[in-house]
């Protein structure tokens, strides 16, 4: 009965430990600091809504799948394509994702590709986001900000 208990406690230890992390929830911006380049106002989005599964991740409208492929819209408004994709860390709690933007009617021409890096607080009630931008026409700029949960 104790190898039976100590089995199920390190099992469930190792769970913890080592869990994806998950990012689901409402997420209201409350910090956020210009890194370098040109500073933007809508740099980050005031909340963010993320719903993840085993297999995706919502974030806002988005779907992406988490074994590694891309998804590609084209927005109807914009007429801009996008690529997005999703990659973990080894240790599942740093979620790296990439977005590559099109020119406006150019779905052959990478216009900037963000790169917007999240990690969880350990108590998992801050978001940290590390957003990149990789400018072809102007200048790169990045940003971080903290968001929490609402």
């Amino acid at each position: 009965m104790r190898k039976v208990t100590v089995l199920l406690v390190a099992t469930l230890l190792s769970a913890t430990i080592f869990g994806q992390s998950n990012f689901s929830g409402v997420w209201v911006l409350k910090t956020k600091e210009h890194v370098n380049g040109p500073q933007y106002s809508n740099a980050l989005t005031e909340e963010i809504t993320v719903k993840q599964s085993a297999d995706s991740i919502t974030v806002g409208k988005r779907t992406i799948a988490m074994n590694g492929k891309t998804s590609s819209i084209v927005d109807k408004e914009s007429n801009r394509k996008s690529i997005k994709s999703v990659a973990w860390s080894a240790d599942k709690k740093t979620a790296t994702f990439t977005t590559a933007i099109y020119a406006v009617g150019n779905e052959n021409e990478v216009e900037l590709t963000r790169v917007d890096t999240w990690t969880l607080s350990p108590d998992g009630k801050q978001l940290n986001i590390q957003r990149k931008s990789i400018e072809t026409k102007s200048e790169n700029w990045e940003v971080k900000g903290v968001y929490e949960k609402k």
